[in-house]
């Protein structure tokens, strides 16, 4: 829900930062300018939609273990972590697993089984942040 939010106010203030300079600039025609920033948008969510369906076909889960050590946070990344207050405002980030069926405002218990998956599911996010940036 709250990703739903965040996507459409981007879209509506590009829309408007999008108009404001057609109106100022007057190159291009008023409807470009409307659904120029909403086109853009679309297609990079449909972009990381495929990308995202495509990992989850071709790489084997395996690849996503939280043990491996491309995952693991080092001392330094903790550090950095702590100094900006992740304690206070991480459970307030909008995560996108209900998309893959597991999402960490819907795991109810802690078992090991829960906590194993939740953990893939954030190496596999965090792959996908790299491939997509």
């Amino acid at each position: 829900m709250f990703y739903s939010i965040i996507i459409t106010i981007t879209m509506v203030l590009m829309t408007t930062l999008s108009i404001v300079l057609n109106l100022s600039l007057g190159d291009e025609p008023m409807l470009y300018a409307i659904f120029a920033p909403l086109s853009v948008l679309l297609y990079v969510l449909v972009i990381l939609g495929i990308l995202a369906v495509g990992m989850r076909l071709i790489i084997p889960k395996r690849v996503w273990n939280y043990k491996n050590r491309f995952f693991k946070v080092n001392k330094n990344q903790a550090n950095r972590l702590v100094k900006i207050g992740i304690k206070k405002w991480k459970d307030k980030v909008p995560d996108l697993g209900w998309t893959a069926g597991f999402s960490k405002s819907t795991m109810k218990s802690t078992e090991v089984n829960n906590k194993k998956k939740f953990l893939q599911e954030t190496c596999f996010a965090e792959g996908l942040h790299l491939t997509a940036g």
